[in-house]
């Protein structure tokens, strides 16, 4: 099949498949984790998330859209990190983190 994307080699395909799976596997849990922190959060954490993260939007931006101060921006932004860290198990709870906020 010349002049399209297909891989004749067997094995190929199914490396391919595999980790193509697992890398979808891994971002579903990733998405689910980030769901679940957000959930946990206020208001506030969830709209700096969608401004900052969705939109893309530089901080100074965001501190303009939410309104808020600088200082509060970046402390809300350490609280949602860390938590989705501990959803993501990349911490073992809240007060770990608490220590750096």
């Amino acid at each position: 099949m010349s002049g399209t994307s297909y891989t004749s080699d067997t094995t190929a395909r199914k490396a391919i498949k595999l980790v193509s799976s697992k890398v979808l596997a891994t971002m579903n849990r990733n998405i689910s984790s980030i769901d679940r922190a957000l959930s946990r959060l206020s208001e506030e954490h969830q709209k700096l998330f969608q401004l900052k993260y969705r939109g893309n939007l530089p901080w100074q931006k965001v501190c303009d859209e939410m309104p808020t101060s600088e200082r509060t921006y970046f402390r809300l932004r350490r609280e949602l990190v860390a938590m989705v860290a501990l959803e993501m198990g990349l911490a073992e709870s809240w007060q770990e983190y608490r220590i750096y906020l």
